[in-house]
């Protein structure tokens, strides 16, 4: 240390330190030399403040039972504040405090030693790598397990990752969007569904000795007495004809069935019925398909009913002529039926 004796004020002035103002007080006051420059120390009655880095020449020496410790709080000012034994142990924070799931209860750490342990449900896998620091956890479930079909044998699932494949078979083509995540299962053919023509006398038609065809009722899907027709809106494969009266054009050729259904009443003993079935090409002469007579039908109602196959060309007109004998008397009742069913 320095010392003053054998020195003159005037020599050693700047060496001394100073408050730059005289006296101490309650309010801090710079602690200068007697040059005047400011040094980083300040000094007040009650407080010491350093402007700068406060340092040691030799690092205190420590002591794990000492647990006063000396602390800055958030306006600069150095504390004392007392600690428990856990803040000179290993971990002195805690690695989770909480552990929020929705809907679920909490998981607090109950210590900073609280060990949190990840738990695998049901096709939940949880691995570890402690080299990596790493948890992984994945799904071990199936994404499917078994797909039945009957008669057939189950596809079963050979592990968690396995594939099923689908396949379209004859006519059927399978498609995916994966960006959509759907799968598309279509037909490549076209399935015929088969067009039915079914004609009703339009009123009670009386037989005579005439062979002559009833006028037909109009087509109305949703009528109980009207003719039907059935998958051929667009008039495709039958529709009515211009031509004929009573008759069924065939607009596309291919293989038909004929189905006659006619309910009678018999007003006369022993009458006979005569029942033709007709084709008519376009543009060309009527011939007879079919022909049958019901001889002798007693007096009552009575069915004559039977079916025909044949072949058409485009514009053949399908039909059917009735009549009774001279001695007879029927009449055919509104619930009969001529149907043609297109076959290809």
């Amino acid at each position: 240390m320095a010392t003053l004796s054998g020195n003159k004020v005037k020599d050693t002035y700047t060496s001394l330190l100073k408050l730059d103002s005289n006296g101490v007080t309650s309010s801090l006051k710079v602690v200068e030399d007697g040059a005047g420059t400011d040094s980083a120390l300040k000094l007040s009655t009650d407080t010491v403040e350093v402007d700068g880095t406060l340092s040691f020449t030799t690092a205190p020496t420590t002591d794990s039972a000492e647990l006063t410790a000396l602390l800055v709080d958030g306006s600069n000012n150095v504390v004392k504040r007392e600690l428990d034994s856990s803040a000179f142990s290993g971990g002195a924070v805690n690695s989770f405090n909480t552990i929020s799931v929705s809907g679920q209860t909490d998981v607090v750490a109950d210590s900073s030693t609280d060990t949190l342990t990840l738990v695998g449900g049901d096709g939940i896998d949880i691995t570890t790598n402690a080299a990596t620091d790493t948890v992984t956890i994945a799904n071990s479930s199936f994404g499917f397990k078994t797909i039945a079909v009957s008669g057939q044998t189950n596809v079963v699932a050979d592990s968690n990752d396995d594939t099923l494949t689908l396949v379209g078979g004859s006519n059927v083509t399978v498609t995916t969007n994966a960006s959509t995540d759907t799968i598309t299962i279509a037909s490549t053919s076209s399935l015929f569904s088969n067009p039915m023509f079914v004609l009703r006398p339009l009123n009670f038609y009386t037989l005579t000795t005439t062979l002559a065809t009833p006028s037909q009722g109009g087509v109305n899907n949703n009528s109980t007495t009207a003719s039907y027709l059935f998958n051929d809106d667009s008039n495709v494969h039958l529709q009515t004809s211009s031509t004929t009266t009573g008759a069924i054009t065939i607009v596309r050729n291919g293989a038909i069935r004929i189905d006659v259904n006619f309910m009678l009443e018999v007003t006369a003993s022993n009458t006979d019925i005569t029942i033709n079935v007709m084709r008519k090409p376009n543009g060309g002469s009527a011939s007879t398909i079919q022909g049958i007579v019901r001889s002798k039908a007693a007096i009552g109602n009575m069915a004559i009913g039977f079916s025909l196959f044949t072949h058409c060309n485009d514009g053949d007109d399908i039909y059917y002529e009735v009549k009774k004998n001279s001695s007879g008397g029927a009449t055919m009742v509104t619930q009969s039926t001529f149907a043609v069913i297109k076959l290809d």
